[in-house]
């Protein structure tokens, strides 16, 4: 009779388990995690059930990816019961749905509690400093959640470049913490805080306006460079007597005290990345893949939709569009060096 009796439970369970995702083993597995685009993990292929059992998903097959297609149903889940819409499986979707999927039609549908982290619920787990030159799944992670608080515009990817170092800075900045762009234990700590909602989210810093002092540099950097319109371009060259791209760069901001790398791929990560339409004369354009991959070409901005550079041997120092099909297209950054 025993017998009979836990083969008729483990039967029924798991036929429940399988039916409304309301069992405890469901529990303990959709939910554990937020989830998002980009997760490759066994949950996901459970919320695709899910999500299809109520004509969300409706994708001939289930995976364990979260792609496009399931972050498109996850919306549209979202949106049909009064949840933020934010694409991202988080636990008030989850409990939203597992009323669903069990018939509890009185359950009223559940927001995130309102944060000043945007409803962000992912937590970053600290395995190693993260920096410049990092790469792995843990900087996709932080580009995710920086994105999600306000602080990284840049593509997600796994690589820590300039972009990510950039957003990194801008919320240690808005935390008021120490700004190294550096990723440790006490930066990702103060991630989380913000995340759980322990501690407010300070507002992303804005790409702040020069002022006065700041105005009078930029038109010193701006005089003192087209002081070298006509020279010559040398390969390796840092002076009157000939430059190079960044060579031209660094001798123009030295001359009026500001101190930048030499090579062209150490100037791309300093100082604030700028968008095209963020530009103000006198800031610093990296462009990428011109002669080599990645950042191979520096100049100044010097406004109006131009800029000065030691172009090649046949133009030496001269100006041209930013907006010109060439150098659009191998616009990365500008950057804010004072």
């Amino acid at each position: 009779m025993k017998k009979k009796t836990l083969k008729n439970t483990i039967v029924a369970c798991t036929i429940a388990g399988m039916i409304t995702l309301g069992g405890t083993a469901s529990e303990a597995a959709l939910g554990d995690r937020a989830l998002y685009q980009g997760v490759n993990h066994s949950d996901v292929k459970e919320l695709q059930q899910g999500l299809r059992k109520l004509n969300f998903f409706t994708h001939t097959k289930d995976t364990t990816y979260f792609g496009s297609i399931t972050q498109t149903a996850v919306k549209k889940f979202q949106k049909a019961n009064g949840l933020a819409v934010d694409g991202s499986f988080g636990p008030a979707s989850v409990k939203v749905l597992k009323n669903k999927l069990n018939g509890n039609a009185q359950s009223k549908p559940v927001s995130n509690p309102p944060s000043p982290a945007g409803n962000v619920s992912n937590q970053l787990s600290y395995k190693r400093t993260l920096k410049q030159g990092s790469q792995g799944a843990d900087v996709k992670q932080l580009q995710l959640v920086l994105k999600k608080l306000g602080h990284y515009r840049s593509s997600i990817d796994t690589s820590f470049g300039a972009g990510t170092k950039s957003a990194v800075m801008s919320f240690q900045r808005a935390q008021k913490i120490s700004v190294d762009g550096i990723v440790g234990p006490s930066t990702v700590k103060t991630i989380n805080n913000v995340l759980s909602g322990k501690i407010a989210a300070g507002k992303p810093s804005a790409q702040p306006n020069r002022n006065d002092s700041g105005k009078s540099t930029t038109i010193n950097i701006i005089n003192t460079a087209k002081r070298y319109l006509g020279s010559r371009y040398v390969f390796g060259g840092s002076s009157p007597s000939g430059f190079d791209c960044s060579g031209f760069t660094q001798y123009v901001y030295k001359q009026t005290g500001i101190s930048i790398p030499r090579a062209t791929t150490s100037q791309a990560g300093i100082g604030t990345t700028l968008s095209k339409s963020e530009l103000e004369p006198g800031d610093l354009l990296i462009f990428s893949n011109t002669y080599k991959a990645g950042p191979s070409h520096a100049g100044i901005y010097i406004g109006n939709g131009q800029f000065i550079h030691a172009a090649n041997a046949r133009k030496g120092v001269t100006t041209d569009s930013i907006n010109s099909a060439y150098y659009s297209s191998k616009f990365t950054s500008g950057r804010k060096v004072y």
